[in-house]
């Protein structure tokens, strides 16, 4: 039933829930529109040794092929401010820019090897800063007597093609997270929608125990939009006709006169009831004072214990009741009102003058094929 409710919501909100889509996909799609390629340089190193005779080079070569640790140093000395500045300068020198460039070092798993990476909107910048940057990291190490140094294995070249596109990706995600936010801002704006019903509403008839009228017309909306039942009076009988099956002639193979199918009921989706109560005594004919405040809270309190926890029973004055059954047929909803009426009526006590009382009940079912039964029952609520 929740999740019905969601989607109605979502149906009645769908103008914002398309807006805010179609918002963040052309957002999305703008974004990447503006975007410039994007192209890659690496150059790999390893760390070697700087001697090669001396057992101060064995030793060292020794450490080197046990130590994680001095290949990841190296590698942060790779892009460190220091490392980047001396090679920003180099370019300069040559007059090649290096806005925009962003680098990376990292230490290939399982070996001694470094990979240098340069990224940018230049193919051939990206190339160069990563090659200066290499050169930089050796001189700087040489400089600070490191017993290692780095030597260059694979030369940067410049790359011919920039790095795939995740544009189509972007716009996706945008579609997405466009459909999640649009619907998220139709659950709000529905709530919000029936924000000053529920600050004004008053829950409970302080007489009788049962919900107010405000309390049941609330509920008497949502079950209507629930099922795509109209508000509007007018439209309820023209409703109630399209739910009626076809009472032309069935052909032989049991399809109507027209040549299809009867409509179908989809099964119950609430039944409303409206309850007069009167004093049951015939011989008074009328003329007889309406029920008593006690007598209509006894009343009251002899239905709710009838009914189920999920069903609504309001007074809406004048000695009337009104009920909500959600995912009730009206028969079963006629079968818990009749014992309750009998049990009006079986109310007498001469010593402390109880009168048995008459309810006058008449019920319609809705669902979304439309009504069925006492349409008068759901005018009536309606005009509560």
């Amino acid at each position: 039933m929740e999740l019905r409710r969601y989607l109605m919501v979502i149906r009645q909100r769908w103008k914002l829930v398309a807006f805010v889509m179609l918002l963040t996909t052309f957002a999305a799609g703008f974004l990447v529109w503006n975007e410039e390629p994007v192209y890659e340089a690496s150059g790999t190193y390893v760390v070697r040794a700087q001697g090669e005779t001396s057992d101060d080079a064995v030793r060292a070569t020794d450490t080197l092929n046990r130590g994680v640790e001095i290949n990841s140093t190296y590698a942060r000395v790779a892009r460190s401010d220091v490392v980047k500045q001396r090679a920003r300068e180099v370019l300069a020198s040559n007059g090649i820019s290096t806005s925009g460039l962003g680098i990376s070092s990292e230490v290939i798993p399982g070996t001694n090897i470094i990979r240098i990476t340069v990224s940018g909107g230049d193919p051939e910048a990206v190339a160069a800063y990563a090659s200066a940057v290499g050169e930089q990291t050796a001189a700087f190490l040489l400089e600070s007597g490191e017993l290692f140094n780095l030597q260059e294995l694979d030369t940067p070249d410049v790359p011919n093609s920039p790095e795939p596109s995740t544009s189509s990706l972007t716009v996706a995600l945008g579609l997405v997270f466009g459909a999640a936010g649009g619907a998220m801002l139709a659950f709000v704006a529905h709530y919000l929608s029936e924000e000053p019903d529920r600050a004004s509403l008053n829950i409970r008839d302080s007489m009788t125990g049962a919900y107010s009228d405000d309390y049941f017309r609330l509920r008497l909306r949502q079950e209507m939009s629930r099922c795509d039942i109209p508000m509007d009076l007018d439209e309820i009988d023209k409703a109630a006709r399209d739910a009626e099956p076809s009472k032309k002639a069935k052909s032989g193979n049991g399809k109507s006169g027209n040549g299809k199918q009867p409509r179908q009921r989809t099964g119950p989706g609430f039944t409303v009831a409206m309850i007069e109560i009167q004093p049951d005594d015939p011989n008074l004919n009328g003329s007889a004072p309406g029920p008593e405040p006690l007598e209509l809270r006894d009343a009251a309190q002899a239905l709710l214990a009838r009914l189920r926890l999920q069903d609504v029973l309001a007074y809406v004055g004048d000695g009337t009741f009104a009920v909500i059954c959600p995912d009730l047929p009206a028969r079963g909803t006629r079968r818990i009102l009749t014992d309750w009426n009998l049990y009006l009526g079986s109310r007498f006590d001469e010593e402390t003058t109880l009168r048995s009382l008459r309810a006058s009940i008449s019920t319609c079912q809705c669902d979304a094929m439309g009504v069925v039964g006492d349409r008068d029952a759901l005018k009536a609520a309606c005009d509560i």
